[in-house]
């Protein structure tokens, strides 16, 4: 029996090798609902991200000026002092 089995790949392969099944009509209608909900998702998802792509921007250059601003408040009151020692 095994001996029989062996080929058995080949033979299904060869009688096969040109059948092509004619999906139904309703299939394709599924398939392209499917497609166009995983779309709207991936719209969803794009819209969500850039949001918090937004804030995320304002969050790291608001806290690189108040960085700078903390450094720079320091010699500008160290500026003012010295104007007021002069007068």
């Amino acid at each position: 029996m095994s001996e029989e089995l062996e080929h058995i790949d080949s033979i299904f392969s060869e009688k096969l090798k040109n059948y092509r099944e004619k999906p139904s009509e309703n299939a394709w209608d599924k398939l392209a609902m499917g497609l166009d909900q995983k779309d709207q998702e991936q719209g969803k998802l794009n819209r969500n991200n850039k949001g918090k792509l937004g804030l995320l921007s304002i969050t790291i250059i608001s806290s690189k000026r108040l960085k700078l601003l903390i450094q720079i408040i320091p010699s500008i009151l160290t500026k003012k002092k010295r104007k007021k020692l002069s007068k």
